[in-house]
């Protein structure tokens, strides 16, 4: 990441960015940034690369390991696939055509968490929450594992079930202010929760749905 920095700063046109780490020079040039630090630059770059690409991958691999365990989800997904789309390029726009692959895309959120815990959060007054006090200062960890394994939310929740994700009579989506989706929570919740949500989701479809839509995806 040192390298990438220094090479990117060596070679920076203030004005003309190329991409994240030009658009920080430039704004470290301006006199009300003069907090802004090389040392910040790179701790945000480094942020950026572990949340918006590393977080992809490990779901994917994810999802690709337990449609392998789950050959007939694989089925049923690929069905969907043939039917809706055919072989037209699958799009954005697609995902509201594909409510089980979308659910598939959840389930596997929800089932593999592989961000067990999010982002740490400190008390700034004394706090009481349901019949707990914190006091001012506690470092709060949101388990996020503990929240998607629940058994008193989620029925068999080490099962990899997609369907928990549809409505039993239409087989469409839950919608978002559904008790089960309220529960589901892999990109935290509140003022700081991750701003990739859309981004990281959609990117998964498209990834799911192109593969599946030209291969088999088979045990080795």
């Amino acid at each position: 990441m040192d390298e990438i920095f220094t090479k990117t700063k060596q070679s920076h046109t203030p004005g003309q960015p190329r991409g994240i780490v030009d658009a920080f020079l430039d704004a470290q040039l301006k006199e009300e940034n003069q907090w802004l630090t090389d040392d910040h630059i790179r701790g945000m770059f480094v942020n950026i690369i572990a949340a918006g690409y590393l977080t992809s991958l490990q779901t994917l691999k994810a999802l690709f390991l337990c449609l392998v365990h789950n050959p007939e989800v694989t089925l049923k997904l690929q069905k969907e696939i043939d039917v809706v789309i055919g072989n037209r390029p699958i799009g954005v726009e697609d995902r509201r055509l594909l409510p089980y692959t979308e659910a598939v895309v959840l389930e596997t959120l929800r089932y593999s968490s592989i961000t067990p815990v999010a982002f740490v959060h400190q008390t700034r007054t004394d706090v009481a929450l349901d019949g707990f006090s914190i006091p001012k200062g506690s470092m709060v960890f949101p388990n996020l594992w503990t929240i998607h394994h629940d058994p008193q939310v989620w029925s068999q929740p080490l099962c990899f079930r997609p369907e928990r994700f549809l409505d039993d009579v239409t087989g469409t989506l839950l919608p978002a202010i559904h008790p089960v989706r309220q529960s589901f929570l892999p990109f935290s919740v509140g003022k700081r929760m991750c701003p990739g949500e859309t981004f990281g989701r959609t990117r998964v479809f498209l990834y799911v749905t192109t593969l599946l839509q030209n291969f088999d995806i088979l045990p080795p």
